[in-house]
């Protein structure tokens, strides 16, 4: 568990660089290895096709005719049976090696890979050439969220989409790839070739050979009241996960240390109101443990109704807050009110947040600053993958949530000139994506800090 606190720790520091980077210029008020084999099927080089092992033990086993991964595209694909039951599920995949990368799903094009395929892609990746292990999982049989509202002309009809008594894939047998799935990336996807270069997750120490299986966190049934089971522990096991480090780009971690220091006694920075519960609280710890204590406070609120004029008001006139950085969605996707906010409510729900608040500072436009950030995405525990799901933080939810958060941003931003001044989406998916099984309570990154 120390690991996991010390992970933690990294994560809420690089958070908090994160928002000081954004808003310092505000006006102020294991070593084990295994062999892989790879069937090639056509082309040369970048071009060819590869065939990857598939995980006959799988849920969607039937479903699957084959996995392959196509370099010149940076791509992973997974073709199904052309009589599938199930032709849009929904995936999650990673790969592991010297860092940590995420596929993205939402770049379909069946006129390029046919409609029975499906392909993540690895291209906005900071990738080193190198041999990666991969893992794709299937959350749900059915996808129901972003990448099926791109495929659904009927937006009205994704967002009131009933998902409560939707069921995860059997944790246990999610998994798409075989235990020797190895992809090789021929050349490093440098800067130039990236739209997103923050910063990336990395090894102490590069493997020397074939990387050793990351697989993905999860809580078995039955391992969240008795966790010193047998069967827990494999399946929760984070320590490959929490021996990485994050590595940022360029000089990004240089300018970051010199501004804490100018910060931590300057009377130029302005105070930070985290409007939020937990996930914010920890943020505000970050600041604290970094010596930012006096910049930092944090406000309760658990939904988009709690965000009220008078909180906000209260937040400025008596905390001298003069940046509000605003995350409301573990809550609402939680299990304590017995169900939780479909798309269409909590879109509701943050549209009325931003319109609140820039209306409310409209004459304090360069004064103030809000920024509504991303949400965190939470490992599987046992309720979310239990069926039908008693918590409903599944990725698919959590990134459906973040979707209508930037919505609600962006249409402000367009609408208004006002708002396109004042209020700004705060992304740090980058950061907590590839780690979003790694928390230790499956549910926070930890409130300790360390410096980084």
């Amino acid at each position: 568990m120390k690991n996991g606190r010390q992970l933690g720790a990294v994560c809420c520091a690089i958070l908090v660089m994160t928002v000081i980077l954004l808003v310092q210029t505000q006006p102020v008020k294991t070593n084990a290895t295994m062999k892989f084999s790879t069937k090639y099927s056509s082309g040369r080089g970048s071009d060819r096709r590869i065939e990857l092992p598939t995980n006959k033990d799988s849920t969607l086993a039937s479903e699957i005719k084959d996995v392959w991964h196509y370099p010149s595209e940076h791509t992973i694909c997974i073709e199904l049976q052309n009589n599938t039951r199930f032709p849009r599920p929904a995936f999650i995949g990673r790969l592991s090696g010297q860092s940590l990368a995420m596929l993205d799903w939402g770049r379909q094009n069946d006129k390029i890979f046919g409609e029975w395929v499906r392909c993540g892609s690895y291209e906005d990746q900071w990738l080193s050439a190198g041999t990666y292990f991969l893992e794709v999982i299937a959350l749900f049989c059915e996808d129901f969220g972003i990448n099926s509202l791109k495929r659904n002309e009927n937006e009205s009809d994704w967002l009131s989409f009933d998902f409560k008594q939707k069921c995860m894939e059997d944790p246990n047998h999610n998994r798409i790839t075989g235990e020797d799935s190895y992809v090789v990336i021929e050349a490093e996807q440098n800067a130039a070739s990236r739209s997103n270069p923050k910063g990336r997750w990395i090894l102490p120490t590069v493997p020397e050979s074939n990387p050793v299986p990351l697989y993905h966190r999860y809580q078995p049934q039955g391992c969240l009241r008795n966790p010193n089971q047998e069967i827990c522990q494999e399946p929760t096991d984070g320590i490959a996960l929490w021996s990485h480090s994050f590595e940022w780009e360029g000089n990004i971690g240089e300018r970051w240390r010199k501004t804490i220091n100018m910060t931590i006694d300057s009377q130029n920075f302005p105070k930070v109101c985290f409007f939020g519960f937990s996930h914010s609280r920890e943020l505000e710890s970050a600041f604290e443990r970094l010596g930012l204590g006096k910049h930092a406070v944090h406000v309760k609120a658990k939904y988009p109704e709690d965000i009220t004029p008078s909180l906000l008001n209260h937040s400025y006139v008596e905390r001298g807050c003069t940046a509000f950085i605003i995350a409301l969605a573990q809550w609402p996707g939680s299990r304590f009110q017995g169900f939780p906010y479909l798309f269409d409510r909590f879109y509701a729900g943050m549209k009325h947040v931003v319109e609140t608040a820039v209306g409310l500072f409209a004459d304090r436009e360069d004064d103030v600053r809000i920024y509504m950030r991303s949400i965190h995405e939470i490992p599987i525990g046992e309720r979310t993958g239990s069926c039908p799901m008693s918590d409903w933080r599944s990725p698919v939810v959590m990134h459906g949530y973040n979707h209508l958060v930037k919505k609600a941003v962006r249409e402000i931003r367009e609408q208004d000139e006002v708002g396109n001044k004042m209020i700004h989406f705060l992304d740090t998916s980058f950061i907590i994506s590839p780690m979003w099984d790694s928390a230790p309570d499956w549910v926070h990154l930890p409130l300790n800090v360390t410096d980084e």
